[in-house]
């Protein structure tokens, strides 16, 4: 038997139904940074849903948190560009 990790994870089911599945971590697809390391810590982006938006239904304004991976090697948030000078 396989040392790899097993996760449970809820996925859209049909109709909108969240259903459980089980998900191998050798089913996946690993990410790697541009600087090759395969190693993301966990931060948050601070963004506010502002009271004016018409989506928003509080009228005030609403705090909301993005979840972002940095590389632990460069600091780099995964899916940015590195920007070039």
């Amino acid at each position: 038997m396989s040392n790899k990790k097993v996760t449970s994870m809820a996925m859209p089911g049909v109709n909108g139904q969240q259903q459980q599945i089980q998900i191998n971590e050798i089913d996946t697809i690993e990410k790697h940074c541009p600087c090759g390391c395969e190693i993301f810590d966990i931060a948050y982006r601070y963004r506010i849903l502002p009271s004016i938006s018409m989506k928003n239904p509080t009228g005030k304004d609403v705090p909301i948190k993005v979840e972002v991976f940095i590389c632990h090697e460069c600091g780099l948030e995964l899916g940015k560009e590195i920007e070039r000078k």
